[in-house]
């Protein structure tokens, strides 16, 4: 017979039970082991203890070499097998899954090998690789991926396997959700240990059972954005900490049957684990992707990326020869060699497809037409038999020798894919427990399928499940299909909501449209739930379709209105917001006209916020706020109070976009109100993070560090690092503009961590930006740069997003007297913003350049770039928020160069008004200087003296090293000019020494020029 895999434990221990003519409980009476004992041994739950062992043996009275034998596969169990490779390998020692130790040597696939084998040599060597096995179905693409997995654990890697299911398509991540377990479970304790904190949202994707931990819960009402990212960027740096200790291999079988959540996670791995010892190794059927002009799987798409980025090498594994084939036999059957009129005729029969080779050897075997005679194989004279012309009939040939129990199960059993479990195939049938091991048992001799886990079994290929499932009449796989469902049905809650999918699957297959439509939702919510958005659309969409295959009752409409508005929030958190707005509208509509205006008012909130982030504010504040009056007068409720709330925080979005910001405020407090009645924390978080932002926008700077504190306080409550990230960037801002630079180094260094925790590259960058502009404050102008561009490399070629680090770049340069490379980074910076949706950009910007320009002697062209900042307002100076306070100074200041003091004094009197209501010590510090400027010219000598002292002591208690030089010039001008000249050139001295230690090269020249001209008088 062919070589077969050893029996597991269980297997053996049932048959010499049976052949005993023993029941379970007669055994268990016998030896004194429970007959619940005896069960889950017999199904691979559990392995023997030593004592367990000794008992069995001595009950059943087996001869040496069947104790010697039941004994070996005692000690061959799960637990032995996790040493059966190098530290971390997932080597199983059985089966013919991916990961596993293959039933037999691999064969003619040397040029095959070598190519994958110098791409595992390359991420030894640091350098990643991605590799795609790609042929036709049963070609051996997983049995080279074993021989792969075999090479890589001798050399140390840790090998992590996942594959893919036709019936799990749905399923989002549903290959790395065993990969990552695997990972996880083989890594190194100190990296198990910092997964808590630096990378928490692997708690989506890993099992409780696994990592006992909360993953971070999102940030709140209409969160999402990023939340993808941050999960990729977990997992691709847990992956690549790993890879630092030892090389990983990720080995994704069959990714034509792939998820779209799962391809897009490994297009990110792809992308970014170039620089780490990574090897990214899939298969897949090239035929399954389809000809051009067709629908194509998710894996067509993925692929013209990969291939685009040039970022997969793809070996194609062919179809053997007549020597291969011959090979191939010779593995099979075990015989040392083989006839070549034999090989030709299998050759000819299967045209050297592998899994077509085994199942027409194993049809001729069990046929009688191969046998074996004296210990060795002959076969019939080749003219009396035929092979088999199709797998499916090679198969049909097989099966047809099973009793007709076990052909009913495996035809039962197809209709749950090619894994099942045992308790599944149970419940669509009426066999016993006896018959169904029985049958069960009798497939795995025949090797149609296998034993895999603890109690599930797997067909020996997709072929052979394929195969027996077409075979079923169409009524048949109906039937079947709704039995599936209803067995998952009696599950427990939690874990019927995790087959979610796969319920939705029998129902649809089964023709059971209202629950196919009840969990096609569930499965879309819980492809939300791990941000797998683009699974959750689908299965949104196939919900609307399935209702608007019905019959339109009140019910189906109220159902497909909440199909409707679950796609809107998806299409939503994928940017895709024309499509997004009408979804929201239907379903809108559907509610308005069933007089359901809370739930009406949470999707019109959700329209508002699309407005803002497509930039149509005007149209999204008329969309608003008729609904917000409208439910004003509505009966007080919680419902009412929730959408209200979200109403509110929608319609501070649209007043902060369209700039009227007491609207803003008064709108995000009454939001603020309404989480407190409700007592909502996490709403109550994010309203509070809104409202201190706003607050900080108008200038009510106290109010709104202790709107964030709370914000926070509250996050960290409900694990909301999003939200919390956010706060702190804000809270160091207060601290910063309030000159306490120390404090706001803290927040930032403090967002930066949970940034870095949630792993999104946008939000690191956001957080470094701000941390090193306080480090550009403080003089530690070395420390920025960095900073600043290890915050534009995350951001890569988002223009927009990169224009923070980059406009801060370019002050850097221009403060050292890089002219013409700081004017084009803040000028590059600038184009960015996109018109009126970014106004910060502008003003720094211009502010930067115009400061550039009064340096150079140019007033007036620094005037004409404030000036229409300041109309923009509405006013001849600067006006409205916090956002202006800074241009003040550099107003003054060319005003003052113009010769025209009165401006000057004027705009002086307004700014530090502003800045001292706001505590802004940033703005008080560049206007005092300038002030002082104002009074020296004006020969006001004392009051001169007085407020540049009073900004040399503010820049030295924030500290401001390059303002407090600033002011000690300005200071040295009014000594000379009050015949003070030892003073003037102390003060020009202390004023160098800084600049020089800065390395402000324009400021040192002037300086420098100062006190040649000095020493002249």
């Amino acid at each position: 017979m062919y070589t077969t895999q050893s029996p597991t434990f269980g297997l053996l221990l049932k048959r010499h039970r049976r052949a005993a003519g023993m029941t379970q409980e007669e055994l268990a009476e016998r030896t004194g082991i429970s007959v619940r004992a005896i069960s889950d041994l017999e199904r691979g739950l559990r392995q023997p203890r030593r004592d367990t062992l000794q008992l069995l043996l001595d009950t059943l009275q087996l001869g040496a070499d069947e104790q010697a034998r039941l004994a070996a596969a005692a000690s061959t169990g799960p637990s032995a097998s996790e040493g059966a490779g190098p530290r971390g390998s997932l080597l199983q020692t059985e089966g013919s899954f991916l990961g596993a130790l293959p039933p037999g040597p691999l064969v003619s696939r040397q040029l095959e090998i070598r190519r994958i084998l110098a791409a595992v040599d390359a991420v030894v060597g640091g350098n990643g690789r991605f590799v795609m096995l790609t042929g036709e179905p049963g070609i051996g693409k997983t049995r080279l991926a074993q021989e792969i997995s075999l090479e890589a654990g001798r050399r140390g890697f840790l090998v992590a396997s996942g594959r893919c299911y036709e019936p799990e398509q749905d399923v989002p991540f549903y290959p790395f959700l065993e990969v990552l377990a695997t990972a996880y479970s083989a890594a190194p304790r100190a990296i198990r240990d910092e997964v808590p904190r630096r990378w928490p949202y692997l708690g989506w994707l890993l099992p409780e059972d696994v990592l006992p931990v909360s993953a971070p819960a999102k940030s709140g009402w209409m969160s999402g954005r990023g939340e993808e990212q941050r999960l990729f960027w977990a997992v691709s740096a847990f992956l690549a900490a790993i890879g630092e200790e030892m090389p990983v291999v990720v080995l994704l079988d069959d990714l034509h049957w792939a998820d779209g959540a799962s391809l897009k996670l490994l297009l990110h791995l792809a992308r970014h684990t170039r620089s780490g010892r990574i090897l990214l190794l899939g298969t897949y059927r090239d035929v399954e992707l389809g000809p051009p002009g067709t629908p194509r799987v998710p894996l067509a798409r993925a692929l013209v990326d990969l291939n685009r980025e040039r970022l997969v090498e793809r070996v194609s594994v062919h179809r053997l020869n007549q020597e291969g084939t011959a090979e191939l036999i010779v593995a099979t059957i075990g015989e040392i060699k083989v006839s070549p009129e034999f090989a030709a005729l299998v050759y000819r029969g299967t045209d050297g497809n592998p899994f077509f080779i085994q199942e027409v050897v194993r049809a001729l075997v069990e046929r009688g037409d191969i046998y074996q005679e004296d210990g060795h194989w002959k076969c019939r004279d080749i003219r009396e038999f035929q092979t088999p012309e199709t797998v499916r009939a090679a198969i049909g040939e097989r099966l047809a020798r099973l009793h007709a129990e076990a052909q009913a199960v495996l035809y039962r059993a197809s209709v749950l894919g090619q894994t099942f479990d045992f308790d599944d195939v149970r419940a669509l049938g009426h066999s016993s427990e006896e018959e169904l091991d029985e049958a069960l048992e009798a497939a795995v001799s025949a090797e149609l399928i296998r034993e895999e886990g603890m109690s599930g079994y797997a067909f020996n290929h997709a072929l052979t499940q394929q195969a027996l499932y077409e075979d079923l009449s169409m009524r048949r796989r109906r039937n079947l299909h709704l039995a599936a469902g209803e067995a998952l049905l009696r599950l427990p809650d939690r874990v019927r909501e995790q087959r979610a999918a796969e319920l939705a699957w029998h129902f649809r297959e089964g023709g059971d449209r209202a629950r196919a439509v009840v969990y096609t939702l569930l499965a879309g919510d819980r492809a939300v739930e791990i941000f797998a958005y683009g699974e959750a659309e689908r299965h949104f969409r196939m919900a609307v379709e399935l209702v608007a295959a019905g019959d339109s009752t009140p019910a189906d409409t109220l159902v497909g209105s909440e199909a409707l508005a679950k796609l809107g929030r998806v299409l939503d958190l994928t940017e895709r917001y024309d499509e997004a707005l009408a979804a929201l509208e239907q379903a809108a509509e559907v509610y308005r006209m069933q007089g359901n205006v809370a739930v009406e008012g949470l999707v019109v909130a959700e329209i508002g916020w699309i407005h803002h982030n497509r930039g149509s504010d005007e149209e999204g504040f008329a969309r608003v706020q008729p609904v917000v009056a409208a439910l004003e007068q509505e009966s007080a409720s919680s419902s009412q109070y929730r959408a209200l709330a979200a109403l509110y925080t929608g319609l501070a979005r649209l007043f902060f976009g369209l700039g009227r910001y007491s609207d803003e405020l008064a709108a995000v407090e009454r939001a603020v109100n309404l989480a407190r009645e409700l007592g909502d924390q996490m709403l109550l978080a994010v309203a509070n993070a809104r409202r201190g932002a706003a607050l900080m926008t108008v200038g009510r700077r106290q109010e709104a560090r202790e709107a964030l504190e709370e914000a926070i306080a509250l996050s960290e409550a409900t694990g909301n690092l999003g939200t919390m990230t956010v706060a702190l960037d804000n809270l160091g801002e207060i601290a910063r503009d309030g000159g306490d630079y120390r404090q706001a180094q803290q927040d930032c260094e403090r967002a930066v961590e949970l940034a870095e925790q949630i792993g999104v590259p946008g939000r690191i960058a956001w957080t470094l930006t701000k941390l090193g502009r306080v480090h550009l404050l403080k003089g530690e102008w070395a420390q920025a740069r960095d900073i600043f561009e290890r915050a534009l490399r995350l951001l890569g070629d988002d223009p927009r997003s990169a224009a923070y680090p980059r406009i801060h770049l370019g002050q850097l340069d221009l403060l050292e007297g890089n002219r013409e490379k700081g004017s084009a980074q803040v000028e590059t910076a600038m184009r960015a913003e996109a018109p009126g949706r970014d106004l910060w950009l502008r003003w720094h910007g211009q502010r930067l350049l115009a400061e550039r320009d009064l340096l150079d002697g140019q007033p007036a062209a620094a005037l004409a770039r404030l000036t229409p900042l300041a109309e923009q307002t509405g006013g001849r100076k600067p006006q409205g928020t916090i956002m202006f306070t800074l241009l003040f100074a550099p107003l003054a200041w060319a005003y003052l160069e113009l010769d025209q003091e009165d401006e000057a004094e004027a705009v002086l009197a307004e700014g530090m008004a502003r800045a001292h209501r706001q505590n802004h010590r940033l703005a008080q510090a560049e206007l005092l200087r300038v002030q002082g400027m104002l009074r020296t010219r004006q020969e006001r000598w004392q009051e001169a003296w007085g407020v540049l002292e009073e900004a040399i002591e503010l820049a030295q208690h924030m500290p401001d090293p390059h303002r407090e030089a600033q002011a000690r010039a300005v200071l040295a001008m009014l000594a000379a000019r009050t015949g003070k000249d030892i003073e003037a050139r102390n003060q020009l001295r202390e004023s160098l020494a800084i600049f020089q230690r800065l390395g402000a090269h324009p400021y040192i020249r002037r300086i420098q020029g100062s006190l040649v001209q000095l020493g002249r008088a």
